[in-house]
């Protein structure tokens, strides 16, 4: 009986693990939101130049989008889109919106990047409009018709899972590439 429950408990343990990861995708356990969030320390930097420096990729990586910047604050919020190339047989390409907030103080900066969406463009099959269509990926991932019946992810939605989460981890690794670099060229 003891090994039934012990068993039983690893089980739950498992279940709500892969609630908090869905498939490598790190997913906030109070709102249930796809989330990222890292705080990386930066020596000697002030937050004035790692304020700077955020601004600066902003502008570089998101051209013609608009910040909501706040130097007081040390706080800049972006909500760009970026592009996600996903398909097993027939490659397929999603606009990837977010909400990338970044928090500046001396030696250190955090990002927390949320509210990951898919932007669905209007189409047309068989004469019928299909409205364009904001989805969130969380809504994506958790659609019943992407799982097996042993509750395993279809190869199909593993892959956009996987595109997903690379794509955004890039937007990550190159912030952080921008905020450690110390040259006006990066």
């Amino acid at each position: 009986m003891k090994t039934l429950l012990t068993i039983a408990l690893f089980l739950l343990t498992l279940r709500t693990t892969q609630a908090q990861t869905l498939a490598g995708l790190p997913v906030d356990s109070t709102t249930k939101k796809i989330t990222y969030i890292g705080v990386v320390p930066v020596a000697n930097a002030t937050k004035e130049e790692l304020y700077a420096r955020a601004q600066e990729w902003v502008a570089k990586s998101f051209k013609d989008l608009t910040p909501v910047s706040n130097q007081v604050a040390n706080l800049i919020v972006v909500k760009p889109q970026i592009r996600s190339s996903w398909g097993i047989t027939t490659k397929i390409e999603d606009v990837v919106g977010f909400a990338l907030t970044i928090t500046v103080k001396d030696g250190r900066y955090r990002y927390e990047l949320t509210n990951v969406v898919c932007e669905v463009p209007a189409t047309a099959i068989n004469g019928r409009i299909n409205p364009a269509q904001t989805v969130s990926y969380e809504d994506i991932f958790t659609n019943r018709a992407g799982y097996d019946k042993r509750g395993q992810p279809q190869p199909f939605l593993l892959d956009r899972m996987t595109s997903v989460n690379s794509s955004l981890r890039q937007v990550i690794f190159s912030l952080q590439q921008a905020e450690k670099s110390t040259t006006k060229d990066w």
